[in-house]
């Protein structure tokens, strides 16, 4: 899994910068920001809502994206239960980023602007404010900039909240027998376990399946969440077999139950350099 980041073009003004004091996001709202993506009826990774000064973009991982450029994916919202079957838009995706549409970070990340498809930010709203406006027929919050904390402050064994859609989960399982409900993200808790700085991502103690890459993990304090970054990939944990003669003859590699995630700070570069293009 590697993590993807892609920004939908919707315009409520939110500060891309880093704020003096986080802002954290309502637990109840957070799902409603996390989407799924998908290709041909099936789901390759996740993301979420994110707004800067400009735009509202869909974050997500690079290498959920860029195997479909000059092809298309599908963004599905989640949708409430006392509301019709989620919402979902076809994103055409170019052959290369040069049209300035879609913005590859050197980080495992990419940015994708939607344009004006739901006008003029109509339905958007933050994720610590409870929603009023309805976006492709309902309300749908997003995650601004205040609401990110930088790699610098986040601690070792601070809790974490992660988001996404493993769809992973259901594989070779008839639908009548599935336990996952892949129209619903799944949330799953586990706490910061080291930063590498060399290569500048943390490591969480809480396993991810395919599916997760892309989608946001939330530092969480009390009861509040903060965007520490996105779920790039999993840390193996690589077994090798060898008989007398010391030839390999089987390599195991397995979830180690780690997780590989880029930091809010390169969130921030990408959002400052695709918002620095276009009108």
């Amino acid at each position: 899994m590697k993590a993807l980041a892609i920004l939908v073009l919707l315009g409520r003004p939110c500060a891309a910068a880093a704020a003096a004091a986080p802002v954290p996001a309502l637990p109840e709202l957070v799902r409603e920001t996390v989407v799924s993506i998908s290709t041909g009826g099936k789901v390759v990774g996740s993301g979420y809502l994110q707004s800067t000064d400009k735009w509202i973009y869909v974050i997500s991982a690079k290498h959920v994206i860029q195997p479909y450029m000059g092809s298309a994916v599908e963004v599905t919202f989640w949708a409430p239960q006392d509301t019709a079957a989620p919402s979902t838009t076809r994103i055409n995706l170019p052959e290369s980023a040069v049209d300035h549409s879609v913005f590859f970070s050197t980080a495992d990340a990419v940015a994708l602007r939607f344009g004006s498809f739901w006008g003029h930010g109509r339905g958007v709203v933050p994720a610590n404010v409870h929603p009023k406006s309805n976006i492709v027929g309902r309300t749908v919050p997003v995650i601004d900039g205040a609401m990110l904390v930088d790699m610098a402050e986040v601690a070792p064994t601070e809790d974490v909240v992660l988001v996404g859609y493993p769809s992973s989960l259901n594989n070779y399982m008839e639908p009548e027998n599935r336990f996952y409900d892949d129209t619903d993200p799944l949330f799953r808790r586990g706490m910061v376990a080291g930063k590498n700085r060399q290569r500048n991502f943390l490591l969480i103690d809480a396993a991810v399946l395919p599916g997760n890459s892309g989608g946001p993990v939330f530092v969480k304090r009390a009861r509040d969440l903060f965007l520490a970054g996105i779920t790039t990939d999993f840390v193996p944990s690589v077994s090798i077999s060898k008989n007398e003669r010391g030839v390999v003859t089987s390599v195991s590699v397995q979830n180690a139950g780690y997780t590989v995630v880029l930091p809010s700070d390169r969130i921030r570069e990408l959002l400052l350099r695709a918002d620095a293009v276009g009108n």
